[in-house]
């Protein structure tokens, strides 16, 4: 293992005096940051590369894989995953260390794990998530480019604050590309879609009504998620991947509980017009879900220039849902 100089072993150049070595002074450690966020173990990373495929851990895939013939790829990841595939359970699909590492650091983010304004250093995720730097850079990188985080070069790397004008800036966006989406999926919509929407649906009036933020939340993606697939345009998914993250950071704090959350009705309103092959209604549903995101952090800072304030308890009157 490397010593904190960075010699290969002991006795070589740079290496770190013991205590009481003479002419050494004794190192002293940096100050301990605060304690470390709720991020999800990765298998290790023995190349060090962070390019070695994995299999996606339980619960973060959107659906299964059809084509995964769950043979083994690296031993590390037979060992890693001992009885994923036993007993008729097919192995969830393989992904890149990189895009969990991403995935991992974006939902601590938009959970609330990590708080705005929280520095984040890539050797103390790294360590945490099992991971070597390189693969959690890339994902710093990666989440800067999204909003999620800013930095300084050579001195930190720390998460935005939530700012109302940028939080509505990406929701004109997403809903621009949820209006396209729905557009080109209604004409193309079966039977199973619209009972997947359903059934979605009722997912997310459950959650609420037992206060499970992140699964109803969760659910109503798989809502909208089925008008996206079906569309099949790429750029629009894209940009909706990219932008949503920043929106439910907001959307998080302000969910409401079953008597403020607008979403049921109009998730009604939207699978009635799907169902109805009617596009104009459904076009005009959507807008309406998505400018109430925009309106929801226009009511919590009048010029858009300033953080949002976290709301707090039940009920708040600010509160709503998609």
């Amino acid at each position: 293992m490397r010593n904190a100089s960075g010699s290969g072993g002991p006795g070589g150049p740079g290496r770190t005096g013991t205590a009481g070595a003479p002419g050494r002074a004794p190192r002293v450690d940096a100050p301990k940051s605060p304690p470390a966020p709720a991020l999800r173990l990765l298998p290790p990373d023995p190349a060090g590369d962070g390019d070695r495929s994995v299999p996606r851990a339980w619960g973060t895939d959107t659906g299964p894989d059809s084509g995964n013939s769950g043979t083994s790829g690296a031993a590390g990841d037979s060992a890693a995953f001992a009885g994923i595939g036993v007993g008729g359970v097919r192995r969830v699909r393989r992904t890149l260390l990189r895009d969990q590492a991403y995935e991992s650091i974006r939902d601590a983010i938009v959970g609330g794990d990590i708080p705005p304004g929280s520095v984040v250093r890539d050797t103390e995720l790294a360590e945490l998530l099992g991971l070597s730097r390189a693969p959690v850079r890339e994902a710093f990188s990666r989440l800067t480019d999204e909003g999620l985080l800013e930095s300084k070069p050579q001195s930190y790397t720390r998460v935005t604050e939530l700012v109302a004008a940028d939080v509505r800036d990406a929701a004109a966006v997403v809903r621009a590309m949820h209006e396209v989406a729905v557009r080109a999926a209604v004409p193309r919509l079966t039977d199973t879609d619209l009972q997947a929407m359903r059934e979605a649906d009722a997912r997310f009036l459950r959650f609420v009504s037992e206060g499970d933020i992140d699964a109803a939340l969760h659910a109503d993606d798989e809502l909208h998620h089925t008008l996206v697939r079906v569309a099949d345009n790429r750029a629009a998914a894209a940009t909706i991947r990219r932008y949503t993250p920043l929106i439910r950071r907001l959307e998080r704090d302000r969910f409401g509980d079953p008597v403020t959350c607008r979403s049921a009705g109009l998730h009604d309103r939207l699978i009635a017009a799907c169902a109805a092959r009617d596009l104009t209604a459904a076009c005009t549903v959507t807008s309406e879900i998505w400018r109430g995101l925009e309106q929801l952090a226009d009511g919590d800072d009048a010029d858009g220039s300033g953080p949002v304030d976290a709301v707090t308890g039940p009920g708040s009157s600010r509160r709503t849902g998609r």
